[in-house]
């Protein structure tokens, strides 16, 4: 536990070197670390299917997570306003468990891998005004806790 702080750190640096200028976001929280990976960069439009584009994202994504195997690995989904909310839901949850598979069949402990789909209920933007808002809420979130032992 003492070492958590450094551990996360570490992971933090990692993941920022790693995603540089790409489009994904680094973000500290309280409890651990998030990365945001827009929908656009992993997704076509109502598809469930990762686009070859980003494979070695997250490919390289995959081995830093096997790397720093202290955490658990949340995959969440979300989605926009677009379509009804049950289709959201299930489109969200598909592209969660898409994203969860690609981590484990790349060597990320499956048992550390936890997927949700949340459709439209989580949006960065309550109001979707702009096609970039709409945009910005279309999104995968890969969020490490570390293991409180």
């Amino acid at each position: 536990p003492a070492a958590t702080p450094d551990y996360m750190y570490r992971a933090e640096q990692e993941l920022r070197r790693q995603t540089a200028g790409i489009g994904i976001d680094v973000i500290r929280l309280p409890d651990g670390l998030l990365v945001r990976v827009p929908a656009t960069m992993t997704f076509d439009p109502g598809s469930a299917a990762i686009k070859p584009q980003i494979d070695a994202t997250l490919t390289e994504l995959a081995r830093t997570l096997k790397t720093f195997n202290q955490t658990y690995v949340d995959v969440l989904a979300h989605t926009d306003t677009s379509g009804t909310p049950q289709g959201n839901l299930a489109l969200s949850q598909k592209r969660a468990s898409a994203a969860a598979a690609f981590l484990g069949s790349h060597g990320v402990a499956k048992a550390r891998i936890a997927s949700r789909g949340l459709g439209e209920g989580s949006p960065l933007y309550v109001v979707e005004s702009s096609e970039t808002e709409k945009a910005a809420n279309r999104r995968i979130e890969i969020r490490l806790v570390p293991y409180r032992g």
